[in-house]
Parts: structure tokens; sequence; C-alpha cells
């Protein structure tokens, strides 16, 4: 028997138990998928929560239970819901609980100017740059750390990234599908963990500031409590995901390296999507145009589907956009001395007397936060040309707030879960004994327990 096909010969239970395995792995994760699906949408997953609190506070009145607060030791009687009055009372502050949401205003203040950075194209410049300048040997580490930190442009980053590296990865002779998995796997599993403030930080803070309020009614949490945790498991993250890469996936991804040499496949499709975005981006109607119609030609077999045109034209950029972003490092430099010397100056209006962590650039971030992405978008926008009018701004933020419109409504339904919670221990501690009319409890009495009691409420 010759040597080859005894080779193969030997080579195949190998292959096979490899499959095996590959299979289980693949029915697990499938599995996963499947029990992740039965859950229902977060809107209504607040809605079963909030009929849940009101059944039980009928229940639990019936059954006399009460928990003490850890606040001032106080027994905290549960009071039942399922009441004319306490109907009265959820129907009269629902609108006042959804727009004094504290995550509500703090998430919309940050997009604000975050879509101005997103919109302009500075993120996908910066990105575009940095993966296109890095060497072979940091290039995955690269990808998984923009993919990380890319958070900050929201759903964005997916749209961004994943090409761009496809781009990156074939340029440097490994699988462009091997690229566009690394970028969606440290997109989505390092979501939200960034070396930079992201939307997400005031988002948490206002929920964090409401839970250790139900302790201390004048506790706030700052959208920078979480930064260094965040900016670390960014790097570990990317570290991770560096190594699986490295150590797995290269060898697994080896087999469609070779196809996408000879047919172009998946590769095809991203690039393609990645130049399709690209135009529509940059809005030059000419370059999609014509972008399209090479699409029309790599379907139509005219045209080979992978050539090094088609990376380098994702990786590309003009010497326009490099002083854009050199205009831009420099206005955030310029921004955030601004910000230290108001901080740190003594006699500074914003000093927070004395005490930097008290003053309102630190308690209220958001809005520095939501003023950076705004300086360092508008100052890009202008020099690259992509913003050319004064109106081009708000339209830009107005496309954002669009896209928020999913998270406004769960926000709705949470504001009115954490209400019922709230309402359950209001009355008793406004002075009313159980069974008591809830009625007589003005706004001005719920306005000053706001936020309070709703773990005991919940027990």
């Amino acid at each position: 028997m010759p040597r080859e096909t005894q080779s193969a010969v030997d080579d195949q239970p190998n292959q096979e138990a490899s499959q095996e395995r590959q299979g289980i792995v693949v029915r697990l994760l499938r599995g996963v998928e499947r029990i992740g699906n039965l859950l229902p949408h977060p809107f209504w997953l607040f809605v079963i929560l909030a009929g849940v609190v009101l059944i039980l506070s009928a229940i639990l009145e019936a059954f006399n239970v009460s928990a003490e607060n850890p606040a001032d030791g106080e027994q905290v009687e549960v009071v039942s819901l399922l009441t004319p009055d306490g109907f009265q009372q959820m129907i009269s502050d629902a609108v006042e609980n959804f727009v004094t949401f504290p995550p509500l205003g703090l998430i919309i203040t940050v997009m604000l100017g975050v879509a101005v950075a997103e919109g302009s194209g500075l993120i996908s410049a910066a990105i575009r740059v940095a993966v296109s300048r890095v060497s072979r040997g940091w290039l995955t580490f690269t990808v998984a750390l923009l993919g990380v930190t890319g958070s900050v442009a929201s759903d964005a980053i997916y749209i961004i990234l994943i090409p761009l590296a496809a781009a990156a990865f074939k340029a440097v002779g490994r699988s462009a599908v091997l690229g566009a998995i690394v970028a969606f796997g440290s997109a989505s599993a390092g979501y939200n963990a960034s070396l930079i403030i992201t939307a997400s930080d005031p988002l948490f803070a206002g929920i964090s500031t409401a839970a250790a309020q139900i302790i201390d009614e004048d506790y706030v949490v700052s959208p920078i409590a979480n930064y260094f945790f965040a900016a670390a498991s960014a790097v570990v993250l990317a570290i991770a995901v560096t190594a699986i890469t490295e150590l797995l996936l290269v060898k697994m991804t080896n087999p469609l390296r070779r196809a996408e040499d000879e047919e172009g496949g998946a590769a095809t499709a991203v690039l393609a999507a990645g130049k399709t975005h690209d135009a529509e981006e940059t809005g030059d109607q000419g370059t999609g145009a014509s972008e399209r119609a090479e699409d029309q030609d790599i379907e139509a077999g005219t045209q080979d589907p992978e050539t090094p045109e088609d990376s380098e034209e994702l990786l590309s950029y003009s010497r326009r956009e490099v002083r854009a972003l050199g205009w831009t490092a420099l206005s955030l430099v310029l921004f955030l001395g601004v910000y230290f010397a108001l901080l740190f100056v003594p006699g500074s209006p914003l000093d927070g007397d004395g005490d930097a962590m008290e003053s309102p650039l630190v308690t209220d971030v958001a809005v520095p936060i939501a003023l950076a992405f705004l300086v360092v978008g508008l100052t890009y926008g202008m020099v690259s040309g992509t913003i050319r009018r004064a109106r081009d701004v708000p339209e830009i933020m107005a496309r954002s707030i669009k896209e928020l419109s999913g998270v406004v409504v769960i926000f709705f339904a949470a504001a009115q879960f954490i209400c019922l919670l709230q309402l359950v221990e209001h009355r008793y501690r406004a002075g009313h004994p159980r069974g008591g009319n809830p009625g007589t409890l003005g706004s001005a009495g719920l306005r000053a327990l706001r936020w309070r009691g709703a773990a005991g409420g919940f027990v």
C-alpha cells in the first residue's frame, strides 16, 4: 500500500473522532440557544415580574409577612396592591415613574454625543486606521481589543469591525472568516467592557443609584465608578480572545483559508458587505454604484471574487481622514485639559468645594461624556467634510434617538415594576397601618420616599 494511502487510512479514525467531538459541542450550543430563545422579550419579563409582585403582595399580606429595613432596623410589612386604591395609585404614578426613571435621561444624554462621533465617521475611521497599521503579530489582539472597546459605538461596531477584520486577516494571508469570527466574538463577549467610558456606564450607574438608595437615600453611584474594572476587563478579554484564536481557531480555519483562495465563499460575502457599508457611510453614489457593479460581476463569475484589491480597499484611508484624526486627537486633549482644570484648580466654579469627587463633573459625568463625544465628533466631521452644515448635527442626533426606541419601551416597563416594589411598603412607611387607606398618601410623600424600600417591598 502506498505511504500516502496508508497515512490517509490512519488519519481517518482521528478525523471521525474530531468530527464527533465537534458534533457534541455544536449540539450543546444549539441546546443553549433554544433555551435562550424561549425567554420572552425583556419588556414582557418586566410585565410578568410586575404581575408576580401584585399577586405576592396579596398573598404575603394575608400571612402578615414583614421584613427588617437594614438602614434603620424598622419592620416593614407587606401591603396588598390588589385593592381599588392600589390600582388608582399605580395609574396615577405611571407617567411620573417613567419620566423620573434614572437611566432614561442618562442614556439619552450620552447617546446624543456618541451619535455625532459615530455619525461623522470618526469611530469607523479610527478603527480602520488602527487595523490597517498594526503588524501581523499584533493583529489578532488589536482586533479583539477594538471589538471589546468598540461597544462605545453600540451595535454599529458589528457593521464596522467585522468586514475590516476580515479584510485585515485576508491581507496577511489568514482566513477572512477567521477575522470576522474574532471581531464578532470579541464585540459580543466583551460588550460594555471598554478602555473608555461608554453609553452603558451612565445607564448602569442610574440603576445602581436606585438600588443603593434603598439603604442610603443620598447615595449616588458615579458613571465612572466601574471604569477601572471595565478597562482591566477589556484587556483581559482581548488576551483571552487572542489566546483562543492563536491556539485553536487558526488550526480549525486553515481549511477555510484554502477554500477561500480557491472559491471565495463566505469571505466574499463578508468583504462585499463591508464595501457596501463603506459606500453608504460616505454617501459616494458613484463609488457605491461601481462597487455594486463589481459585486454583480462577482456573482456572474466574470471577476475574481478574492482579489487583493478587495481587502486593500476596505483598509484604505485618505490623507484627509488622517488629518481629521490628528485634529480630533488635539481637540480631545484640549477638552480633557479644560475638564481637569475645572475639576482640580482651586476656585474653579466646578471644583466641588475642594472635593473633586463631589464636583458635578464627576457626580453628573454623563454630561461631560456627551460633550467629549460631541467635541471630537464635530472636529472630525468638519475637518473630514462629513459634517458640512449646522443642521447635520441635530439630524445625526435624531437618528440615534430613533435607535433608542426599543430601550425606551423596556424602560417604561422596568419603571412600573420598580414602582410596584415601592408602593408595597410606601403606605406603611407613611404611617398607614396594614389595610389602611393608601389613597391618603400624597404625591409629595411618594417623591420623598422615591427609590426607597424596594428590597423590603419585594420580600
